[in-house]
């Protein structure tokens, strides 16, 4: 592929990421940055806002380097290209080119993730199953398997929302359980999708590993060493405060 075309790419790609980001700063700045707790007044790195703030300005970082080293390679001639580009894109056939599909598939994952699971469900099955679902659809690089791991996660989406509906006081973790059931069932999918491919394959075992590990290194860090609390802390963050705290 041309090279001026994937730095224009980047350079569209930035400007989404980037405002992205800027929404995720100014969500998190309607969080109280300290509060007070059985009269004891918190400081400002116990707040809730603290790993969403984190979050969106390295969304801002990411999104400005990526422009700068876009930048560089096309110059303003090729940004007024890319301003060209973003300006019709929605007059076209949206959802006719592998392109779009993609994108779609990044606003599932994200909207998802930050909209439906994270303020509701258990910080740890929510967190793999983003992570899961997002490295799946673009490490392998082919469009048919994007497709239908588009398709599961949609569909996994669907059911945990409907999960969430019937939780209830009687039924506190039926969608921590039931998030952690499908992500499983998810996680199966794409098993049975990528073993047929030994490099694929490799690939799955690589991003279950990334997938898994990463919220159980980043999360017992705010939660048991900075004192943050996590989005939502439901069935695996009680498991793991047991441990913890000795309390079997």
């Amino acid at each position: 592929m041309n090279k001026q075309n994937l730095r224009k790419k980047d350079l569209a790609t930035s400007v989404l990421v980037g405002l992205f980001g800027i929404w995720v700063i100014w969500q998190a700045s309607q969080m109280p940055m300290t509060d007070s707790w059985g009269g004891v007044q918190n400081v400002w790195y116990v707040s809730p806002a603290l790993f969403p703030l984190f979050v969106g300005v390295m969304l801002v970082l990411l999104s400005l380097i990526l422009a700068y080293n876009a930048l560089r390679e096309i110059g303003w001639a090729g940004a007024r290209e890319v301003s060209a580009m973003l300006g019709t894109a929605f007059k076209t056939s949206f959802w006719s080119t592998a392109a779009n599909v993609r994108f779609m598939a990044i606003l599932l994952v994200l909207f998802s993730y930050v909209y439906l699971c994270l303020p509701r469900v258990d910080f740890f099955p929510a967190s793999i199953l983003f992570l899961l679902g997002f490295i799946l659809m673009f490490y392998p690089q082919r469009h048919d398997i994007l497709l239908r791991l588009f398709a599961a996660y949609a569909l996994v989406m669907l059911i945990e929302g409907g999960l969430l509906l019937a939780t209830s006081a009687a039924h506190p973790y039926l969608a921590d359980s039931g998030g952690m059931l499908l992500l499983t069932l998810f996680a199966m999918f794409a098993y049975r999708l990528l073993k047929t491919d030994s490099k694929l394959f490799r690939r799955f075992w690589i991003a279950l590993a990334v997938a898994v590990i990463t919220p159980f290194l980043i999360g017992p860090i705010f939660k048991y060493l900075l004192l943050v609390p996590l989005p939502y802390e439901g069935l695996v963050v009680e498991f793991l405060d047991k441990i913890r705290y000795g309390e079997f």
